[in-house]
């Protein structure tokens, strides 16, 4: 179980049901959790065709992450390899 403490006060005239943001967030233990444990906490409460979204979401997030790094990856070889393959001594290989 976890308690919830946005680092904001809540007024007297707030709704104490409105959504906000959580800065931080201790376990029953008084230990700061981690993002990755508050989403298991949170999951943990979902019925089962929505804790299955939550994880098709996390899958999504991770093969992007992925094709990003590729992205880069690609991106910097093109720029190292880019004077080996644009020089007039390449340029027969241009038509092959």
């Amino acid at each position: 179980m976890a308690e919830v403490s946005s680092g904001h006060g809540m007024g007297a005239n707030e709704d104490s049901g409105a959504k906000r943001m959580v800065h931080e967030v201790w376990n029953v233990k008084g230990d700061r959790m981690t993002i990755a444990e508050l989403i298991y906490e949170q999951t943990k409460q979902l019925p089962e065709h929505l804790a299955r979204e939550v994880l098709d979401f996390v899958g999504y997030l991770v093969e992007r992450q992925e094709r990003e790094r590729d992205r880069d990856l690609i991106n910097a070889q093109e720029a190292v390899l880019k004077a080996i393959w644009d020089n007039p001594e390449d340029q027969a290989w241009d038509r092959v």
